[in-house]
């Protein structure tokens, strides 16, 4: 159980850089006013025009917005789950050979990683679903 654990854990990253390259971004790069902080993206993400000024047209400008706004705490939730299969590592670690501690790390581990499939895939669906309506 534990090395399909760690093969799991290991090819997420791959996972993820796959579900990243292939979804289309809602927006082109745009000014240089749009900037990440962490991958989190900006609210006004695809909003600004050359001078970095907020400009909403369009209905669909509103939407971006909310879609912006979902991502960035998806994306929170994807950090926090990270944190969580860091903590798992450490209450692994301190357990000392203790059944019930350890079987408490792993569930923790197992949780934690299934929140961060569960986090990843959502932030996939939004940035699809951006590029839909930002097209």
């Amino acid at each position: 159980m534990l090395k399909k654990l760690i093969l799991i854990i290991g090819l997420l990253p791959l996972l993820s850089f796959t579900v990243a390259t292939t979804v289309p971004t809602p927006v082109s790069a745009g000014p240089a006013c749009e900037k990440r902080l962490l991958t989190l993206p900006s609210w006004h993400r695809g909003l600004t025009n050359d001078e970095c000024r907020v400009v909403i047209d369009e209905f669909n400008d509103i939407w971006l917005i909310v879609i912006n706004i979902i991502e960035i705490a998806l994306q929170a939730a994807a950090y926090t789950a990270t944190g969580f299969i860091i903590w798992g590592g450490i209450k692994y670690v301190k357990s000392q050979g203790r059944p019930d501690h350890i079987n408490g790390a792993k569930m923790t581990i197992i949780d934690a990683t299934i929140g961060l499939g569960i986090a990843l895939s959502a932030v996939a669906l939004v940035n699809f679903g951006a590029g839909i309506i930002g097209s």
